[in-house]
């Protein structure tokens, strides 16, 4: 690559991590972008690892260091800084912002979901100022749905805000009438981290409704979180084992297998910025 094109470095989780997040790096990575401009990428966070808990302070405690060592020897024009307005992202990613501005870098800061920026630190003035000060800053903030964009224009009107939807690879999938023939069970499928916020115990209430309807419905969960432990539990209890299947994580050709299988995607997630 010719040093006069412009270099950007994108801060996010490992590019093989399974995360909405490292679905976007790739994304750019696997675009034409590279052909016009410099990509590199800083790992960040947890995401993508395994470590243990002093393993994982150590990283965190280093981590900015080594950011700003990366920085000041390479010097990209642009840091591209992927975060999320909750708590842990945004502490942790503030250090990152505040680095690449003391070092003169311009900043894109794209915030895939979390909090709106009124509700983040409600009724904490020096807080809300902090983050207000912190979108104020950034040359440009990079938001995915219309519905963040009023908020963010709402909280911080002299922020430079933009809304870039996220973008989706559409691979060749069977659509054809076959598929939903009436004699096939309904195959539902929820694809996504196994939490409370993602609604995935209102999948399995659904599939409970409609065998007790007499609906013959299966449902396929892929995905691992916090919530798994509980969500086998609620199978169990509810005596759904034979048409509950959870599958952990799925990925490439199989991910696209089970599309193609599926009649229904359920995702009844409390908020997401653009899934």
């Amino acid at each position: 690559m010719s040093a006069r094109l412009p270099r950007v470095l994108l801060l996010g989780p490992a590019r093989n991590a399974v995360s909405g997040v490292s679905t976007h790096l790739n994304q750019l990575f696997g675009s034409t972008l590279p052909v016009s401009f410099e990509l590199g990428h800083f790992r960040v966070g947890s995401e993508g690892r395994k470590e243990g808990k002093w393993a994982a302070l150590l990283r965190a405690l280093a981590s900015p260091i080594a950011f700003a060592a990366y920085v000041a020897s390479r010097r990209p024009r642009i840091v591209h800084l992927n975060t999320s307005i909750v708590p842990k992202a945004f502490w942790r990613d503030l250090a990152y912002f505040m680095i690449a501005k003391a070092l003169r870098r311009r900043v894109i800061y794209q915030v895939h979901g979390g909090a709106l920026p009124a509700d983040f630190f409600a009724g904490r003035r020096m807080l809300s100022a902090l983050l207000r000060r912190v979108l104020s800053s950034a040359d440009v903030v990079v938001l995915l749905s219309r519905r963040e964009l009023e908020a963010y224009r709402e909280f911080a009107p002299s922020a430079r805000l933009t809304l870039i939807a996220n973008a989706v690879d559409i691979p060749k999938a069977d659509l054809s009438a076959g598929r939903y023939a009436p004699d096939r069970p309904l195959e539902v499928v929820y694809l996504g981290r196994l939490a409370t916020d993602k609604g995935v115990y209102d999948v399995v209430e659904a599939l409970r409704v409609l065998r007790h309807r007499g609906i013959d419905a299966n449902l396929r969960i892929a995905g691992h979180g916090p919530a798994e432990p509980r969500l086998r539990e609620r199978i169990a209890a509810y005596g759904l084992e034979v048409h509950a299947q959870l599958l952990g994580t799925v990925v490439g050709p199989e991910k696209q297998r089970l599309w193609q299988a599926a009649h229904v995607f359920a995702f009844p997630t409390v908020r997401e910025g653009l899934p």
